[in-house]
């Protein structure tokens, strides 16, 4: 079976990560307005833009079939949003590569730290976060959901989180 992890072309790719975008959203089954996920679709690739930040999508077969992005923080630091697979290409280690590929891209922008915050009964997820070094970590943002957790990526000795 054919996998490829890339960047998403704006505007060639907008539809694809558009669906993907909403079904992870509708998915989740959160109240995420305090992100304005509204604006933040209708703004795409918005802050996700190299390269301080990227957009990536994955295709199985030459179909689309996950996203993930990074986008700079205010602190110089980055933060992995908007991991999604759908069910179908799970289990696959499509996650894993997506996951890689947006800390590379972290590394050649010159971030020190990856962040991100996710919630406590996503335990899949959680697992392949822990498993590529990232540990708990003081809260970075305005999450105000029952059971976030924040989790941070040092990439350099200057990046140790806090």
């Amino acid at each position: 079976m054919s996998a490829t992890i890339r960047p998403a072309r704006f505007p060639d790719d907008l539809g694809a990560v558009r669906a993907l975008f909403v079904e992870y959203i509708e998915g989740l089954g959160l109240d995420l307005t305090h992100q304005d996920v509204d604006g933040e679709l209708a703004a795409l690739p918005g802050s996700y833009v190299p390269p301080r930040g990227a957009f990536l999508l994955a295709e199985l077969e030459g179909r689309p079939v996950g996203i993930g992005a990074l986008r700079p923080l205010p602190d110089g630091s980055a933060e992995l949003k908007r991991m999604y697979l759908r069910p179908g290409a799970r289990g696959l280690g499509l996650g894993r590569r997506m996951a890689e590929a947006l800390i590379g891209a972290a590394r050649v922008a010159g971030c020190g730290l990856v962040r991100l915050d996710s919630q406590r009964d996503f335990t899949a997820a959680l697992a392949l976060y822990r498993d590529l070094g990232f540990v708990e970590t003081a809260r970075y943002n305005d999450n105000p959901l029952p059971g976030a957790l924040f989790m941070a990526l040092a990439l350099s000795p200057r990046g140790v989180p806090g």
